[in-house]
């Protein structure tokens, strides 16, 4: 059976995920990073149209929008008495020098979008900021504005390297949650009584995250909110597992 019709059956029939153990390991960690890849699909193209339209904005923004401003020495300096702030399509600039906007209080008012601040720029995206002193940007608007060219002309390399990192962050954190539910696997196979060794029931527990796996993939591409996330998720993976458990016959039945 091949490795997507695998992710077919895993999504209803413990029966079938039960007849995996048999199967060679390095066929299993294959199947996890192709899992780990899917379910980094939705982030990564919302992440990458954000960035590309948040650029252009930005670009935009800077150059016909904002009063004169120069960054030197990591200060900025601006023709502005008070903060600016402008609001564009689900993405918003910030611009003070006064010391008043902080990093938090940029993340309060946006979900996503770019402030630069009086010593510090903040970057801030799903409600997440992020900071950094003005280490390597110095100039004014003109400046600003062609280094954000030569950033638009590189965005695909940058792209692509995040996704990457996206795609390691979820193989892992998916690796070890196939190894924490294996645990508990154990405790069942004992419970149960069922022949099994821990490479089985590590095998038999990376199939059995596909279903809140692909489910929770699919509400990322609706950018549905699901309550209680966590909880649901595991639910599903302990109920998929004991059942998935109970299919396996006990030592006397292989015999006969």
């Amino acid at each position: 059976m091949n490795v997507f019709k695998q992710l077919y059956v895993s999504l209803y029939s413990p029966k079938d995920i039960a007849t995996f153990r048999y199967q060679g390991l390095g066929k299993t960690i294959f199947f996890v990073f192709v899992l780990s890849l899917l379910s980094i699909l939705p982030a990564s193209y919302y992440f990458s149209m954000m960035i590309k339209d948040s650029i252009y904005a930005v670009k935009q923004t800077v150059s016909t929008e904002i009063p004169a401003f120069e960054i030197k020495d990591g200060k900025l300096t601006t023709e502005s008495d008070e903060p600016i702030i402008i609001h564009k399509e689900g993405f918003t600039i910030f611009m003070d020098d006064s010391g008043v906007l902080t990093p938090s209080k940029v993340a309060n008012q946006t979900t996503n979008g770019l402030a630069f601040l009086q010593s510090e720029f903040v970057v801030v995206s799903a409600g997440s900021a992020q900071s950094s002193p003005y280490t390597f940007i110095e100039g004014n608007n003109e400046t600003i504005s062609s280094w954000l060219d030569k950033a638009d002309s590189l965005l695909w390399m940058f792209l692509s390297i995040m996704i990457f990192i996206f795609y390691i962050i979820a193989a892992v954190i998916l690796f070890i949650k196939i190894t924490i539910f294996s645990i508990f696997g154990l405790v069942l196979k004992n419970a149960f009584q069922k022949p099994l060794r821990y490479k089985q029931i590590w095998t038999i527990t990376a199939y059995c995250v596909t279903l809140p796996t692909i489910f929770f993939t699919i509400m990322d591409l609706f950018q549905a909110t699901v309550p209680f996330s966590m909880s649901l998720n595991w639910f599903i993976i302990f109920i998929l597992l004991f059942l998935t458990l109970k299919e396996i016959p006990h030592e006397q039945e292989q015999q006969t």
